[in-house]
């Protein structure tokens, strides 16, 4: 497969500029946001990240990112067409809170790293961590570490010489790698074709620490809570293979055979080969001992696949 070749490569990089940063500032920055996200802003400094979400009052995903802190400001790392959403949104719960909200993701290069050798390459850039979700600085750049089975690190530069030396010493991979590189490790990105249409737990978020559950209130908090400690999703997020002659998009429907009545939706899906595609639904959990096609002209049969955690 397409991953075990690129994991074998020594250095890679991948030009993030798919994705985007939103900056908050201000006085009552962490108190606003605390009230918003499903992370636990106490956990976030300079040092540590998390994967966090934004709920609608109905508990249902409207955005997902990586969120940290740096130079007393927080920031959102997340689909860069998902940027002006959450802004929109964030606006209108601050008209009362003393926080300003900008879209800086023009002022920062955004370039992802993996392979077996990129440890000692950051190392000798003072832009290694060896901990999951952490956060190193080496003016002006940052490094953050994605969680996953392999070491990767997103780099965030506000001056393009300061990461020429990942130019000149990686091998250049698509941005279609890094999304096969999610898709193994289990982490989902919401699209607009998705947006508010699960809640954390169809998503695995919790067993991605990505929801906290002791941090008080925040949007959709009450039934997000409800079903962690008196119900049981009736379906979460599963890691798939398929064939397929094209990009199957997000938010495309799984069906059962000879049903048109949808058993799960298409999160995201990279190519890993030759007409062969890696793919995070959510799927409905009685429909897993079924056969399950995606609802498509191509009617491509689904295959279960591991997820590196255990829900």
């Amino acid at each position: 497969r397409l991953y075990r070749m690129i994991e074998a490569t020594k250095n890679n990089c991948i030009d993030l500029s798919d994705l985007g940063l939103l900056q908050v500032t201000g006085k009552h920055a962490k108190q606003f946001l605390q009230g918003q996200l499903t992370c636990n802003l106490d956990e976030v400094n300079e040092h540590q990240t998390r994967l966090g979400a934004h709920c609608d009052v109905k508990g249902r995903v409207q955005t997902t990112f990586f969120f940290f802190f740096y130079q007393n400001a927080y920031y959102f790392l997340l689909l860069l067409y998902m940027v002006q959403h959450l802004l929109v949104t964030l606006k209108k719960y601050a008209v009362f809170s003393k926080v300003d909200l900008s879209d800086v993701s023009d002022n920062w290069q955004k370039i992802g790293v993996y392979g077996s050798g990129i440890a000692a390459l950051l190392r000798t850039q003072k832009l290694y961590t060896k901990e999951e979700n952490g956060l190193v600085a080496h003016e002006p750049t940052l490094s953050l570490s994605i969680p996953g089975p392999s070491p990767r690190f997103i780099l965030l530069s506000s001056s393009h010489k300061s990461i020429t030396f990942i130019v000149t010493t990686c091998s250049p991979q698509t941005l279609n790698d890094w999304y096969l590189f999610d898709i193994m490790a289990g982490v989902p990105t919401i699209y607009p074709e998705t947006s508010a249409k699960f809640t954390p737990h169809q998503l695995n978020y919790p067993a991605l620490g990505g929801v906290s559950f002791n941090k008080g209130c925040y949007i959709g908090q009450e039934i997000i809570a409800r079903t962690q400690y008196l119900g049981k999703p009736k379906s979460r997020l599963y890691r798939v293979s398929f064939q397929a002659n094209k990009q199957v998009l997000p938010g495309t429907s799984l069906l059962e055979k000879g049903e048109q009545t949808s058993k799960g939706t298409v999160i995201m899906s990279a190519k890993d080969g030759f007409n062969h595609y890696q793919a995070l639904v959510c799927l409905q959990n009685q429909a897993i001992s079924h056969t399950i096609y995606l609802g498509n002209a191509e009617a491509s049969l689904i295959n279960l696949l591991k997820l590196p955690y255990s829900i």
